[in-house]
């Protein structure tokens, strides 16, 4: 019997695409940590619902289509990438951010888009 914490957090497949994202975080910080936190923040809320949500697609289209090709992590991780930085992108133009570098997507590419 699987739990709702086993399917998203514990499972290894919900795992690696986690693990993903979590080490793209450690990448050094800007000189102005602090006006990134709030950033930091909305992205990290984007990339939880956006994990959340590919994930559950992922094991529903395993459950209930006849389809025998499942995604691998990799894909499901470039489709969460892809909606996040969708979502950024208005979010980031109606920020109006004063300095440059401290917009939405200038953090995303800081910390969790890799090289």
């Amino acid at each position: 019997d699987k739990t709702r914490d086993h399917l998203f957090f514990e499972c290894d497949f919900a795992a690696r695409i986690r693990r993903f994202f979590t080490s793209a975080a450690s990448l050094y910080p800007p000189h102005d940590f602090m006006s990134s936190l709030g950033n930091i923040s909305c992205i990290l809320k984007l990339l939880f619902q956006a994990s959340i949500y590919s994930i559950w697609k992922e094991k529903n289209l395993r459950i209930y289509s006849s389809s025998t090709s499942a995604r691998r992590p990799t894909q499901i991780i470039k489709e969460i990438q892809t909606v996040v930085r969708a979502r950024l992108g208005p979010l980031a133009r109606a920020q109006n951010s004063a300095r440059p570098g401290t917009s939405l997507l200038a953090t995303w590419f800081t910390f969790f888009q890799p090289r």
